[in-house]
């Protein structure tokens, strides 16, 4: 009987220890309860103050994406801007002739050269055609015709056909080159 009632003190202490844990956790339990929609409305209440801030930063981040991008392009605009600036100055010549070994002979600056000449160029090349030379005098480009010259008149043909006598301001005579245009189309005196 002694041994009974131990085992039923030890089991009522323990059923005791186990109602206590039980309405502790109850307890527990009913104030989560209580708290849950007040913190439910902070949670809330910070997503949409991060989702705002968000929102926010996006917008910054877009703005600086947009005045990077604009930068760049002014930055490359002027950098090719000073490449351009910065380039050394190109001298014009016209074509006088042109040569079996891939050069021309041009005019330029008053003197007669002989210069090498941009390899996708030289097929276009034609007597009297004006070029722009670099700094080595070598024909980088083709101009277009000049619109702007001075006025001659054609005395004559020399005979060989490729130039002619013309008297230009206060009746001074030249001998001037015909340029491939002259040729093709055909010149008389007068």
């Amino acid at each position: 009987v002694g041994e009974l009632d131990d085992q039923q003190d030890k089991r009522g202490k323990f059923l005791y220890s186990r109602i206590a844990d039980l309405e502790a956790e109850a307890e527990e339990l009913r104030r989560r309860v209580v708290d849950t929609p007040r913190r439910l409305t902070e949670f809330e209440k910070e997503l949409r103050d991060t989702k705002r801030e968000l929102a926010r930063a996006m917008g910054q981040n877009e703005k600086l994406n947009t005045t990077l991008t604009s930068s760049r392009e002014r930055i490359e605009a002027l950098r090719e801007e000073v490449d351009k600036l910065s380039e050394p100055p190109a001298s014009y010549g016209t074509v006088v002739g042109l040569n079996d070994d891939g050069s021309a002979d041009i005019q330029a600056s008053g003197r007669k050269m002989r210069v090498s000449i941009k390899p996708d160029l030289a097929a276009g090349l034609t007597v009297g055609q004006e070029v722009v030379l670099n700094d080595s005098l070598s024909i980088i480009r083709s101009r277009p015709p000049e619109k702007i010259g001075e006025v001659v008149t054609v005395k004559e043909v020399l005979p060989e056909g490729l130039r002619a006598v013309v008297v230009g301001r206060a009746d001074e005579q030249r001998v001037a080159d015909l340029g491939d245009v002259l040729l093709r189309e055909g010149i008389r005196s007068g």
